[in-house]
């Protein structure tokens, strides 16, 4: 009976402390045809479901990485699927 009063007790203080942070604010990646980014929390949220992107002369889109640039950071986006994903560190 202690033991099982020392579980409860133990699972309840773990889920009042909230979610572990899996990831880094911000931060951006692939699954699948998702892009991901972490939120504040450090728990990934969806950004964009590739699939359901839809170009004028492409239909079909994947997530692919994206390196820094001039106009941003690193991270991951939707690029049309003709076009191949950059190397990851190009």
């Amino acid at each position: 009976m202690k033991h099982l009063l020392a579980t409860i007790t133990f699972a309840a203080t773990l889920t009042a402390c909230g979610p572990f942070a899996v990831c880094t604010p911000n931060e951006t990646r692939c699954t699948g045809t998702l892009v991901e980014v972490c939120d504040a929390d450090g728990q990934w949220d969806l950004a964009e479901d590739c699939a359901a992107v839809f170009g004028d002369e492409e239909p079909l889109w994947m997530c692919c990485p994206v390196p820094a640039d001039e106009l941003g950071p690193a991270g991951h986006a939707c690029l049309p699927a003709a076009d191949a994903c950059p190397a990851e560190g190009e």
